[in-house]
């Protein structure tokens, strides 16, 4: 079992065979480029019942016909959420399919105690993110084990996470940087590109453009 701090970069998901995992990609200290794989992370969404209605909300959301929403419902936990300056009881939704959350709603909209439902719009990472309070350009703390491989991927390393929570590391690494720019025009109903700019931080400076004419510049 290894732990290890790193920068992350960026941040996406991904449902294979095994299941949805988020996926961060981040440099180490050493500057290597390593992917954090984190399969433990369990999406979500919150239903709000009416009130007085938060255990047989629960019993019908427990019992969804799994077949029609395209996902499993995991459990179903009551929690209390602060709406519209009141405390109120919610049902947190746990599911194995976070690309179904809005079919998990569209399924409990349809129940006679429900209210409302929440945050089922957000994706897994973005979730995720939110719910470790992890910034992009920030750091974390990964636990796990170091895959074989690469997984497919151009990064140096594999991490396959146990368990990740943000840090505070006073250390500055130096990246590359690359930003690009494009001009369209619109003529006869279609948006035609006529230019794009490029330039990284290494110097590389380059114009690009579908345009000739005298004097321009290199």
């Amino acid at each position: 079992m290894l732990k290890e701090k790193l920068l992350v970069i960026d941040a996406d998901y991904v449902i294979d065979e095994s299941g949805p995992a988020v996926r961060l990609f981040c440099k180490d200290t050493r500057f290597n480029t390593v992917l954090v794989r984190d399969a433990t992370f369990v999406p979500y969404l919150y239903i709000l019942p009416k009130k007085g209605k938060t255990g047989s909300l629960k019993k019908k959301i427990e019992h969804l016909d799994t077949k029609k929403i395209g996902t499993k419902i995991l459990r179903v936990e009551i929690v209390e959420k602060n709406w519209m300056n009141e405390w109120q009881k919610f049902l947190k939704v746990f599911v194995d399919n976070p690309r179904q959350l809005q079919d998990v709603r569209h399924a409990a909209k349809r129940l006679k105690d429900f209210e409302g439902a929440f945050e089922y719009d957000l994706t897994l990472y973005r979730r995720y993110l939110l719910d470790k309070q992890i910034e992009p350009l920030g750091w974390i703390e990964a636990s796990g084990r170091e895959s074989k491989g690469n997984g497919g991927m151009q990064v140096d390393r594999v991490i396959e996470a146990t368990s990740v929570r943000k840090v505070e590391v006073k250390k500055e690494i130096k990246l590359s940087s690359l930003s690009f720019d494009t001009e369209w025009v619109e003529g006869k109903g279609k948006s035609r590109l006529i230019m794009m700019s490029i330039a990284d931080s290494g110097g590389y400076k380059k114009v690009l453009t579908t345009h000739e004419w005298s004097g321009k510049p290199k």
